[in-house]
This record gives C-alpha cells, sequence and structure tokens, in this order.
C-alpha cells in the first residue's frame, strides 16, 4: 500500500485516536479502557463478593473482589503488552491497546514479516499468561490458603489458566464459569489484533477492477456449450446474457455451469442457468475497499456486474474471488 507524506503527517492523530479512556502509556502504547469496563467490573465484584461470603465477613468481601477484579485486568494488560512489545521488538508499530469488559486487544498495525515472527507475536500473550500462572502456583504454596492473600493469589492462578478452568476442584460453579469465560476470551484473542491488522491492510488492495472478470455476452438462447465456447476463445471467465438490445439482464452462474455435466451442455440454454440482474447486482467498476464490501453484504450474490461510469460493461465480480483475496487472514 503506498504511502503518501500527507497520510504520514496524519499518523500521531489516527494513533491516538480510539474509544474508551486512556489509562496509561507503556512503551508508548496508548492503552484505553472501554467505558462499559466499569460496568462489567462492578457486575465482577458483586458476584465474587458473593463467593467470599463463606470465609470473609463485612465489607472486606467487597475490597477483596474489587482488588482481585482489578488484579484480574491487570493480568489481561500484562498478557496485550506481551504480544505489544514483542511486535515492537520486530519494528511493527502499536497503535494502541484496548481493554474491554471481557479481556483486550493489541491493535497492531502491520503484519510481521515472516510467519515466524507473526507466532512469536501471537504466542507472546499466552505463553506470559502461563507464566503468570506458574508464578501463582509457586505462591500458593507460600501464602496462607483462606486467607485474604491467599484468596487473591489462587483467584489469578486460575483466571491466568486456559479454559480447562473448568477442572478446577472446589469453590462454587458461578465463579468457576466466570473465570473460564475470562480465560477463554484472552487465549481466543491471542491473534485477533493481527488479523485485523490484516483485514485493514488489505482493504485498500480491494478493487472491483482487479478482481473483475472479463466476460463475454451471449443471448438467452445460447446453447450453453457455445456460450463457453465463447469465453474459452476470448479467455474470459464470465458469461453475461444480453436481451435483443445488447442490455445486460442476467449473469451465468458459475456454480450451476459447473453442475452440469458437459455432454447435456449443448442441449441448455445459457439463460435458464443465469440470475437475473437485479439493481442491486450492479455496481460501479470504481468500488473499492469497505464501500465494496459493504455493497456485497447488502446485496449476497456470486456474481455482480462491473459498469463504468457510463454504463458499459466492464466485467463480472465473483463472491468467491473477494473470498479469495482475504484467503489466510
Amino acid at each position: 500500500m503506498a504511502s503518501t507524506t500527507p497520510q504520514k503527517q496524519k499518523e500521531p492523530q489516527r494513533r491516538d485516536a480510539g474509544p474508551g479512556i486512556v489509562l496509561a502509556r507503556p512503551f508508548g502504547i496508548p492503552v484505553y479502557i472501554s467505558p462499559y469496563w466499569f460496568v462489567i467490573a462492578g457486575i465482577f465484584i458483586f458476584i465474587y463478593a458473593n463467593d467470599f461470603a463463606s470465609t470473609l465477613h463485612g465489607s472486606s468481601r467487597f475490597v477483596v473482589a474489587a482488588a482481585f477484579v482489578v488484579l484480574l485486568y491487570l493480568s489481561v494488560l500484562v498478557h496485550e503488552l506481551s504480544h505489544s512489545v514483542v511486535a515492537l521488538g520486530y519494528g511493527l508499530p502499536v497503535r494502541r491497546i484496548l481493554l474491554y469488559p471481557l479481556g483486550g486487544f493489541s491493535e497492531i498495525e502491520r503484519e510481521p514479516q515472516t510467519p515466524g515472527r507473526e507466532f512469536l507475536v501471537s504466542a507472546a500473550g499466552p505463553a506470559l499468561s502461563l507464566a503468570l500462572a506458574a508464578g501463582g502456583y509457586g505462591l500458593t504454596h507460600v501464602v496462607t490458603a483462606g486467607t485474604i492473600g491467599g484468596t487473591l493469589v489462587a483467584q489469578l492462578m486460575w483466571a491466568n489458566l486456559a479454559p480447562p478452568v473448568e477442572s478446577r476442584i472446589g469453590g462454587d460453579m458461578i465463579t468457576v464459569v466466570w473465570l473460564a469465560v475470562i480465560a477463554a476470551f484472552m487465549w481466543t484473542g491471542a491473534g485477533q489484533a493481527i488479523k485485523a491488522t490484516r483485514v485493514r491492510e488489505r482493504l485498500p488492495a480491494l478493487q472491483a477492477r482487479k478482481l473483475a472478470r472479463k466476460a463475454v455476452s451471449v443471448a438467452a438462447d445460447t446453447p450453453l456449450a457455445e456460450a463457453i465456447r465463447r469465453a474459452d476463445e476470448s479467455k474470459a471467465r464470465a458469461v453475461v446474457v444480453v436481451d435483443h438490445d445488447d442490455k445486460p439482464i442476467a449473469i451465468l452462474n458459475e456454480t450451476a455451469v459447473m453442475a452440469t455435466p458437459e455432454q447435456r451442455r449443448p442441449w441448455i440454454e445459457a439463460g435458464s442457468l443465469a440470475r437475473t440482474l437485479e439493481p442491486s447486482l450492479v455496481l460501479p467498476a470504481d468500488l473499492s475497499g469497505m464501500a465494496l464490501l459493504d455493497a456485497i453484504r447488502r446485496a449476497p450474490a456470486s456474481e455482480y456486474l462491473l459498469v463504468e461510469p457510463s454504463g458499459q460493461v466492464y466485467g463480472v465480480l465473483a463472491a468467491r474471488d473477494v473470498d479469495l483475496a482475504f484467503a489466510g487472514v
């Protein structure tokens, strides 16, 4: 994707833009916290306070619950920071970290240069979570079980483990479920930042003109075999059905063609395997990026007709080709 000087000058403004409240800037990375976090944190505090009622009394259980929720999200922050720090080490800009109610998100602006580096960036978060869990396990042998410190250490150890947290023995089932949910969000989100970045980077290159298939025009009563022969002769990969005024009225469906046995193709009219062109299936050839994706989402189909501003047919866009453009994201 080409960059211009004006775009680089605007980068600092875009880097700091984001939802929520700026919590800190470790390593120069803005850390945002979603406003909804406070609502969910309050719910968690109430749940954990009830869970601690059997061992703690009075307001102390709410204090411990609040401390646990804060420490839990610090664990999430450390998890996301590990992704970001490794990315920075490879020269990959990190736009921000967003902490939301059930996890976090590291927004890395470029794709790692090699699969090995991509793996290390993605694995850094889970690896550090395991390290925190191991450290918590070690502390359980130091602190006294049943005390405030022991309770916090045990809870944080399980929260930093992967989804097998449900195999935990003892404790309230509600707590186990919540910890499992939190752990699942932390672990399944390990590669989401990179995935989102890939999509964002590929959007500018997603241009209808580049993905368009060359098309030939045939009448509706043209035998399917003849329509295919003309397409092959012209090195076209799409067939547009036109009326007696050469106005496009339908697009031959590739899936239907592939499903038709070759021996039957001379006896089937091309128009019978074509989808009528509704207005939503006719797209400007200049569409690109998110505008192109939005147009496809509004009218799901297997093929679209691309036209010039003058109305002249440019080609056919196959949804399959759009999918392939994002393969591996």
